[in-house]
């Protein structure tokens, strides 16, 4: 995280410690912070692709992706993509185009106030509320 993602969420900047010496980024051990992953297997209802933050008064908001858009922001937000091969590279877009063809892809716009943090996940939540199929 962030130094002042940090501070919005425990209080103060430097409430962890840091990756590096020589970076402002900090480290979050999920496993010895209080923190877990879901240990079963849910479904994915949707997914969420984290725009750049602006500072517009609408934001913080959550936009609907055609297959296309959502096609192409997951393959690009693909970890490791460019280690593949021209072979997996297609085998990855076949899979990119499958999954968006089953999962809605929805875009969070994010608003550069980081005070807007707790605004922005009630968006996500409703968003994700109202569009839950059963």
């Amino acid at each position: 995280l962030w130094e002042d993602s940090v501070e919005v969420l425990f209080g103060h900047r430097d409430a962890l410690s840091p990756i590096t010496a020589y970076w402002e980024k900090r480290h979050l051990d999920v496993r010895n912070s209080g923190f877990r992953f879901e240990t079963r297997a849910l479904p994915i209802s949707n997914i969420y692709i984290l725009a750049d933050r602006a500072e517009e008064s609408r934001l913080p908001i959550v936009e609907p992706l055609n297959l296309r858009e959502a096609a192409l922001g997951l393959t690009a937000n693909a970890f490791g993509s460019y280690l593949l091969d021209g072979k997996r590279r297609v085998e990855e877009f076949l899979q990119v185009t499958r999954l968006v063809q089953e999962v809605p892809v929805r875009l969070v716009k994010p608003h550069s106030d980081i005070a807007t943090l707790g605004q922005l996940r009630d968006v996500i939540l409703r968003d994700q509320r109202a569009s839950h199929r059963p």
